[in-house]
């Protein structure tokens, strides 16, 4: 299976616009691999990215496309630990702003 590249936006609250995220994501990812939350950053108990990391089954060479740190989580924490998983055996996080490394399409 050849690498796979997924996108995931997320705001705080229901009432808040994705739309930001959503087209800057676009520039390096197939619409119908953006998955979106309406929910906190408090912890990573959120669907969306729940699916990513379970359903979806991101594994090693696939590439998680975040527009910046905190739509992951705001916990400092969780944070760290997700980057371990990312950097060890999960999948390679890049910022939307290194674009340069990150393939088109997917």
């Amino acid at each position: 299976m050849g690498q796979r590249i997924f996108g995931y936006a997320r705001v705080s609250s229901k009432e808040q616009n994705l739309d930001r995220q959503i087209v800057r994501l676009k520039q390096h990812v197939s619409a119908e691999n953006i998955l979106t939350d309406k929910a906190s950053g408090k912890d990573l108990e959120r669907p969306a990215y729940q699916a990513l990391k379970g359903t979806l089954g991101l594994r090693v060479g696939d590439i998680l496309v975040i527009t910046s740190l905190d739509r992951l989580s705001r916990s400092k924490a969780d944070l760290q630990e997700e980057l371990q998983m990312a950097n060890t055996s999960f999948y390679q996080m890049v910022k939307q702003y290194e674009s340069d490394r990150i393939p088109k399409g997917g």
